[in-house]
């Protein structure tokens, strides 16, 4: 077998990998090969198509990775693979390079702050793409803790860029671990720490405007209220209206800021509990989401509005709060954040001075039952942001606890 001469004297090899998944880059060639066979073996990668040319520092490495991922299938488009050493292969400066992915990353070296930009989603879809890939982040790695990000913004001049600032800065470096350099729709995309003002000049500004009104479908004949805010969670409703009882679907008004997140993460709907659940903008006049305009921000509104109302949801839509109150009696609050660690013992302590008439504790964050909303909503004042086990925990009126699982 052929082989090359670093500059040092020491043997290079490379290995052909081909019939890999379009739009390939070296970025995920490295994820791939180097957390096998080591980073520091790697001299450079090349990839063109849907090929990737990996030259080695020792022939060891090189057989081995050939032996590894010949006839394998991908990880991605599951196909079979080929794997083979090249003989005398020399770089082609059209293809894209290891090395200079390297130099970009040392932009961002040492960055580890709150907020996430990432780059390479798929154009023209880049909202819906990122709330798809934040509910596959927080399905891998939420467990019941709060991992959906405060801020999110699209900027319009830049091309499938989206920033992203978490609540906690350890899971804008765990979000960026994971998805640097990952392949995700048919492209490779990039995720990296950047100064938490990044994000700023492209925010939803917060505005005096109205609520903002959302049309809710498919939902479960005889659902509640309780059921349809805890259904929204994080994001906060100031009303829900449910037309009449067993309606499957319903109206719920949000702050204009809530709305614009809720939309960026859920254009067309989300899955809840194995249902998918239609959101559609009310068709109401002067029903709209503002978003920040002339400084090139995505200022369109991707959720289409209700095409059809008639005229009694027209109505039912208009219904002041107080059609949707919350019960008066035994109250039950959600706590999100709680460590794994943490015992029932614990949020018995949190809420000490309260009549406490039940705990549910699952992975990750816990139901506690109070005596009477008037509690609840005093617990949920002055118990959010107290800690458990050293962790910041939020507390939230919930209704009652789930009485699956």
């Amino acid at each position: 077998m052929a082989s090359t001469h670093s500059e040092s004297g020491e043997v290079q090899v490379t290995v052909c990998i081909s019939h890999l998944e379009p739009n390939i880059e070296p970025a995920y060639i490295l994820r791939m090969v180097g957390r096998r066979f080591g980073m520091d073996n790697i001299e450079e990668i090349e990839t063109s198509g849907d090929s990737a040319y990996i030259t080695f520092k020792d022939r060891a490495s090189a057989e081995a990775t050939a032996m590894r991922y010949h006839d394998q299938h991908s990880d991605v488009k599951h196909h079979r693979l080929r794997a083979y050493i090249v003989s005398d292969y020399k770089l082609n400066e059209r293809g894209n390079l290891l090395s200079q992915f390297l130099r970009d990353e040392e932009a961002y070296k040492g960055v580890e702050t709150a907020t996430v930009r990432v780059d390479q989603l798929p154009y023209g879809h880049t909202r819906r793409s990122l709330g798809l890939l934040l509910d596959e982040f927080c399905d891998a790695y939420g467990a019941g803790e709060f991992l959906y990000p405060k801020e999110i913004a699209v900027p319009n001049s830049e091309w499938g860029v989206a920033y992203i600032q978490f609540e906690d800065k350890s899971d804008a470096v765990r979000f960026a671990q994971e998805y640097n350099g990952s392949y995700w729709k048919n492209a490779v995309i990039y995720a990296h720490c950047v100064p938490d003002g990044e994000i700023e000049e492209h925010l939803v500004k917060k505005s005096d405007e109205k609520d903002v009104g959302f049309w809710v479908g498919n939902l479960n004949a005889g659902i509640t209220a309780e059921d349809i805010t805890k259904m929204f969670y994080p994001f906060s409703l100031q009303n829900v209206n449910i037309p009449k009882e067993g309606s499957t679907f319903a109206f719920v008004f949000m702050t204009n800021k809530d709305a614009a997140g809720f939309n960026a993460l859920h254009p067309q709907g989300f899955k809840y509990h194995g249902r998918w659940i239609k959101v559609r903008l009310m068709k109401n006049k002067g029903n709209a989401i503002t978003l920040p305009s002339p400084q090139g921000t995505d200022t369109t509104d991707r959720v289409k509005p209700l095409e059809k109302a008639t005229n009694s949801t027209k109505k039912n839509a208009r219904l002041p709060l107080k059609d949707a109150p919350l019960p008066p009696g035994p109250t039950d609050v959600r706590v999100d954040n709680v460590p794994y660690a943490a015992q029932k013992s614990e949020l018995q302590d949190l809420f000490k001075g309260f009549e406490v008439t039940k705990v549910v504790l699952k992975k990750g964050y816990g139901f506690v039952g109070l005596a009477s909303l008037k509690d609840a909503q005093s617990a949920s004042s002055r118990l959010g942001g107290r800690k458990v086990l050293g962790r910041t925990v939020s507390v939230k009126v919930a209704g009652p606890p789930p009485t699956h699982g």
